[in-house]
Order: C-alpha cells, then sequence, then structure tokens
C-alpha cells in the first residue's frame, strides 16, 4: 500500500507537468535547444539511415514528446500497470530537461543581451529539480517490491542449471562405471568358463591320444611277436 501511494504522489506531477508542457512546448523549448543542436546531430549519425529520419531536431518538438512521454510513464506509474516501463519512460522523458537546464546549457539573457540573473537562479533550481525527480524515477524503475531483479534470477537460474548439470553428469558418470564393472566381471566370468572348458576338452582329447598310443604300442608288439614266429618257421637255407 505505502509503495502504491508513493508511486500515484510521484506520478502526478509528472503527469501535471507533461500535460502542461505537451499544451505548451513552447515554455520548455528554449531549455531543451541545446538538446536539438548538440545531442540530436549525434544521435542521427550513430542511428540507422532508417532510424535517423525519425529523430526531431526542433526543440519543440522534443518538448512535446519528453511531455507526452511524462504523462504515459506516469499514468503507468500510478496504475501499476507496467510500472517499471512507466517509469523508464518518464526517466526518458526528465533526462532532456536535465541535460538543458544543467550548466551545460547556454546563459539566460535579458532582451539587451545581459545575463538574467533571475532566470540563470531558476535555471538552477529547475536543474536541481529536474535532477531530484530523474533519481526519484530511476529508483521506481529499478524498484522490484522486494523481489529478486531479473539479473539475480537469471544468474540464480543459471547457477541451478550447472548444477543439475553437474549432477546428471555424476551421475551418468557413476551408472557408466557401474556398468563398465559389470561388464568387466561378466568378461572375466566368461573367460574363466572358456578357459575352464577349454582345459576340459585339453584333458580329454590328451586321455584319448594316450590310449590311442598304447593301443597303437600293443599292435606294434603283437606284430612284433607274429613276425619274429613266422621268421622261426622258415627252414634255413643250404648252399
Amino acid at each position: 500500500m505505502l509503495r502504491f501511494l508513493a508511486r500515484t504522489m510521484l506520478a502526478s506531477y509528472f503527469i501535471t507537468n507533461g500535460a502542461k508542457i505537451a499544451r505548451d512546448p513552447s515554455s520548455r523549448a528554449d531549455d531543451l535547444q541545446i538538446v536539438a543542436t548538440k545531442v540530436v546531430p549525434l544521435v542521427k549519425q550513430v542511428a540507422p539511415p532508417t532510424v535517423s529520419g525519425y529523430v526531431p531536431s526542433n526543440a519543440r518538438t522534443l518538448a512535446r514528446i519528453s511531455g507526452i512521454a511524462q504523462i504515459v510513464g506516469g499514468a503507468s506509474l500510478a496504475t501499476g500497470i507496467g510500472r517499471r516501463v512507466g517509469a523508464g519512460l518518464i526517466a526518458a522523458g526528465v533526462l532532456p530537461q536535465v541535460y538543458g537546464a544543467s550548466p551545460l546549457g547556454p546563459k539566460r539573457r535579458t532582451s539587451n543581451g545581459d545575463i538574467d540573473a533571475e532566470a540563470e537562479a531558476e535555471r538552477k533550481r529547475d536543474f536541481l529539480l529536474y535532477l531530484s525527480l530523474l533519481g526519484a524515477a530511476l529508483l521506481a524503475a529499478f524498484d522490484t517490491q522486494g523481489k529478486p531483479s531479473l539479473g539475480w534470477r537469471a544468474d540464480h537460474a543459471r547457477q541451478n542449471f550447472v548444477k543439475a548439470a553437474d549432477k546428471s553428469l555424476n551421475s551418468n558418470n557413476k551408472k557408466l562405471s557401474k556398468k563398465a564393472g559389470e561388464l568387466d566381471k561378466k568378461a572375466r566370468k566368461k573367460a574363466a568358463e572358456l578357459e575352464k572348458k577349454a582345459s576340459k576338452k585339453a584333458a580329454e582329447l590328451q586321455k584319448k591320444a594316450n590310449k590311442r598310443t598304447k593301443k597303437l604300442q600293443k599292435s606294434g608288439k603283437k606284430v612284433s611277436k607274429n613276425v619274429s614266429g613266422a621268421l622261426g618257421q622258415v627252414p634255413e637255407l643250404k648252399l
């Protein structure tokens, strides 16, 4: 409630002042003449050609735009609809007046060319007033009503994303390590089984080979015995 009342009171000045300037832009045209002659040419040089043609160079037009910006921004600030954007519009509308009423501008003179001391004192008061109002508008533009700013929320979201990514990466690494361990265990078990089967098969083949060798040896002995017996029955040849 306090913020609403403060915004409404602040907006009331800008709406009233903006309406006054919009109806009679010549009342502030002199202050904005320095903006029209020094700032606008620089803006036109920097801005793209499609945009620079729409930048007004007339002090009265600049004053009227400043007044309209203050009216729209004040209404937005008072109603709370787009209040931060409205405060930004107010700041943009007041900024040229701050610059125009600053000591950088030309001295205010009388009709005969002398420096008008009273007008200069009024300009100093206007400069301090506009500077204070600009500060108030900037405060309203950056007021988050106790909520975190967009920058903080973006940074917080980035940190949460990084943490979630790290957690997911660590979880995946653990799963991969566990899977690799399981595959290694299965591979070792399979290799042991194959080695056992190969050893068993080799033992069986060795056993069969030994049996075959014994049979061959036994057959050889039998053949040798038969040959010896046959030779013993053959009569000796007489010369």
